[in-house]
Formats: structure tokens, sequence, C-alpha cells
């Protein structure tokens, strides 16, 4: 949609690298936001599985990941839940009980079994992405084995607010998913680029210390293919990357 690129720039890439175009002519944004979370030994065929004792997420007792774990740590995989988190996105659930809106951030839990609220006979039905403020500018970045049809390896959304007049920046959010069973907003970043003039040094350095302070937040595991470590070393790079290009954007 040339209106979901021109207003929600990091929406509209995100939603872009989803699967295959053949994919994308048939899916819809709900589904994307509702993924199941994946996992190496989940995503597999039943003799596969079967041979391993299966595990936490199905039909088993074990976490094949976390050595004695007691929770599933499968990993969240949709492409546009962290662009809609970014832009204070909001859902509606309708069941024959009724309808019940609630903002997006609200919706997904750390459990790779359960990673949403949504209950079994609810629907999501609705979406809803507030308008922007004047100024907004997003990028997506997702690391993946391939250029096409791949879940992310790591997935990172970022918005600038800037002041028009002043090109400065009034707020700023990242948020990376495939770490974990939910995308994690990165905390306490806030201080390190409001008020930064865009395109100065000042910004540059800002963007190079959130990637770090995204990296100390995460903590990936072997859940997913590619190196644990490797991931988690993509994360300063890939949220650089996506924060100076927003910067770019007009």
């Amino acid at each position: 949609s040339d209106l979901v690129r021109r207003l929600a720039p990091a929406l509209g890439e995100a939603a872009r690298s989803v699967a295959s175009p053949q994919v994308r002519q048939v899916a819809t944004i709900g589904g994307n936001a509702l993924l199941s979370t994946r996992c190496r030994y989940y995503n597999q065929s039943h003799f596969w599985r079967k041979a391993l004792g299966f595990c936490l997420k199905k039909d088993g007792t074990l976490c094949h990941v976390v050595a004695g774990g007691r929770k599933c740590v499968a990993a969240a995989s949709g492409d546009t839940a962290p662009a809609l988190l970014t832009l204070g996105a909001s859902v509606t659930l309708e069941s024959q009980h009724g309808v019940r809106a609630l903002p997006l951030i609200e919706l997904y839990r750390n459990d790779g079994i359960a990673n949403t609220v949504i209950r079994s006979d609810e629907l999501l039905t609705e979406l809803v992405v507030p308008a922007q403020r004047r100024g907004h500018r997003g990028a997506y970045e997702k690391l993946r084995v391939r250029e096409a049809i791949d879940y992310p390896l790591l997935g990172v959304a970022v918005r600038l607010d800037v002041d028009p007049d002043s090109s400065r920046v009034t707020d700023v959010a990242v948020v990376l998913t495939a770490l974990q069973a939910k995308p994690r907003r990165v905390a306490r970043i806030e201080s390190l680029m409001v008020g930064m003039a865009i395109h100065s040094e000042a910004f540059e350095l800002a963007a190079q210390q959130i990637g770090h302070r995204a990296r100390e937040q995460c903590h990936p595991v072997a859940n997913v293919p590619g190196d644990p470590e490797y991931r988690r070393a993509m994360v300063p790079v890939l949220v650089r990357r996506a924060l100076l290009r927003a910067a770019e954007r007009s």
C-alpha cells in the first residue's frame, strides 16, 4: 500500500519482507501479527519430533533448547508485530461473549506455547494504527538465511519522530523480534537520542549507543537456526542501520 509506505514506512518494509509474493497475496496482517512461535525442535515432522520424545510445546515434557527448562522458549517469528508496536497499534478481539480492545503490546506474552492472551473463542477482527506525529519516520531490518521465503533470525523495527522545523528527534522507539517468545521493546533509550539533530555526529553516536543498549538487553538461545551469539552480535548492527535509514527519510 502506497499509503502505508508513506505514513508508516517501518510497517511497509516489514510487510514486504514476509515470506514470498505468493504468500503475501493471500496472507493477512492479523495472521502475521498472531503468527505462532517457532523452534528448531518443534517445526519438524512428527517422526522427527517423536524420535526426540517431543518437547514442551507439543506432546512432551522436556525443553531441548534449555536443559531442564520448564518454560517453552520458542521464538516470536512475525515480521509485522515489531513495526506495529513502534506505531502504538491496538487490536480488537471478538467472540460470542462480546468485544474487547487492548493495546497490541498487551496482546503478547513471553511464553513459547501461549504467546498471546487471545482466548480460544476469540478472533482478531481489527488492527488500529493511530495517526502518527508530523515528522514520523521508520524502518525495518531483517536478518535471515535467505532473501525471501524465510522467517527472521532477528527483526528490528524503529520509529523516529522528528520536529520538521528543527530536524531534532522528539521521540524514538526500537522493537526487536525473533529473540524470545514475544517482541521486545528496547528500554531506556529516549535520553540517548531525543533532542539530537538527525544529520549530526551526535545522532550517529546515539544510534550506535542505542544498538549496544539493545544488545545488552537481549539474550537469544539456540531455538531457531543461526548461532545465538551471532544473532546477538547483529543486534547493534541492525539497530544502528535502521535508525540511520529512518533518519534519511523525509
